[in-house]
């Protein structure tokens, strides 16, 4: 069995001119949901044994509150390529993943991370699952966090629609 882990980055500040939009820190509330994050998924026992990351500021930074909640010894990967990646690309970098990884957070932004989260997620076969997938196709807010389980061997095979979806939380679902 193969897991992923999906995060979208906490709140950022606001663009502006002078600051480049990779260069864009996390607000003070995005650190705070981060960290309320971080809390839910050691509550959950929730562990990687990767992560891939975009290189942008907010993600980095996204990464590091939640990193020692998730495994702080865990490597980390920077990625140029994750910097507003498309779902089939991040989809790609999943398939390519050493087979010893049994699961893999992808610490990434808005709109791939909600679209890989849609793409990769079976059809519902109950009421709970059901609640889960209608969350997370209404708002996909920052911070959210998805957990998606695979029966498969080998990463290279991870389809479209083959992923359990174990869980998904936004900030406001942990107040």
């Amino acid at each position: 069995m193969k897991r992923v882990f999906i995060l979208r980055h906490a709140k950022a500040e606001p663009g502006s001119l002078s600051t480049p939009d990779r260069d864009r820190a996390l607000h003070e509330r995005g650190r705070e949901a981060a960290a309320k994050m971080g809390t839910y998924i050691r509550q959950k026992n929730y562990r990687a044994d990767a992560i891939k990351c975009s290189a942008a500021q907010r993600t980095r930074e996204t990464c590091a509150i939640i990193r020692p909640f998730i495994g702080d010894t865990v490597p980390v990967e920077f990625r140029e390529d994750l910097y507003l990646a498309e779902a089939e690309d991040m989809l790609k970098q999943i398939c390519t993943l050493d087979d010893d990884i049994g699961s893999v957070l992808i610490v990434a932004h808005n709109p791939g991370v909600a679209e890989l989260a849609l793409l990769l997620a079976d059809a519902p076969r109950d009421l709970a699952r059901e609640a889960l997938h209608r969350n997370m196709r209404e708002k996909f807010s920052t911070c959210s966090f998805v957990v998606l389980e695979f029966d498969v061997a080998l990463w290279a095979e991870i389809s479209e629609g083959q992923g359990m979806l174990v869980d998904y939380k936004r900030p406001r679902d942990l107040n």
